[in-house]
Parts: structure tokens; sequence; C-alpha cells
């Protein structure tokens, strides 16, 4: 069954209605599919990550944990370092919007996000708040590996 895409706590189709093959770029298996997202996705997310960040920049630092919930490029994409440039973008921003530390639960990447400082973790070590959240409990199975980055203090 395709994926919906979570934007402010909904689960929806992307704005075209289109899907792409997600494999397993070991084994080239199909895993499943994802929503082609556009423009209009793309700007009704940061808009919610907007209107979110206001009550988060008050957060303790504790509070202050990151979930990269997706990172997808299409397999007609690959090959032009585009998942690179999405992950240092998006750990940019979460440290730029005071994340402390970033987590991430993958099924397939767990060789692709150590070059951006990620290490293996015990996906019970996860901060409470970010394990109650609909992401952290539904996006990912209980099989998926969980990754987490401290970034050091400034």
């Amino acid at each position: 069954m395709p994926q919906l895409m979570l934007i402010d706590g909904e689960r929806i189709p992307s704005a075209t209605g289109e899907y792409f093959d997600v494999h397993d770029p070991a084994t080239e298996e199909l895993l499943d599919q994802a929503p082609m997202g556009n423009e209009e996705d793309a700007r009704a997310a940061i808009a919610a990550a907007n209107a979110a960040f206001r009550s988060w920049r008050t957060a303790s630092a504790h509070e202050r944990a990151a979930l990269l919930r997706s990172l997808v490029v299409s397999p007609t994409e690959r090959g032009a370092r585009l998942g690179e440039r999405l992950a240092s973008d998006a750990l940019r921003l979460a440290r730029e919007r005071g994340a402390t530390d970033v987590y991430l639960l993958t099924e397939t990447a767990e060789r692709f996000f150590p070059r951006f400082g990620f290490s293996v973790a015990d996906r019970s070590s996860a901060p409470p708040a970010l394990k109650q959240s609909e992401e952290f409990r539904t996006a990912c199975p209980e099989s998926a590996v969980m990754m987490h980055v401290r970034f050091e203090a400034r």
C-alpha cells in the first residue's frame, strides 16, 4: 500500500496524487511506494513546521530533539548527490532552529547517515516526547534501525 505524506499531523496524499517506487539499494527489491511531492506539498510542510516552531523554540534542551522523518530520492535522481544535499539542509535547519539532537528511523539507509555524524542507537533511548509522536510510533516498523546525532554546543 502506498505511503501518505505527514504534514501538520495529518496523513495526506501528495498534491500530485502520484507515487514512485522505493527500492532497497542493496537488493533492488521493491519495498514500498512514496508520494511524489511537489512545490505545493513542500510549502505546506514548511508552513506547518514554521507554525510548530513558534512553541518549540521555548522548549527545554531535553525537549528539543528532532526527528528526521523522511528522506527519499526518486530513482531517476540518484547519483546527483541530492540525498546528501537534502540531509545537509535538513540538519542545518534543525541546528538553526535549536535542535540539540536529531533522530531518525531507517530500514534501508543505515550506511548513508554516518557521513553526517549519525550512529546507531537503541530505540528505547529516544526522548519520551519523541517516542510518543505519531511519526515515531507509526512511520517505521519496530524492525527499523534508530540513528542519532548530537550537535556540539556552539
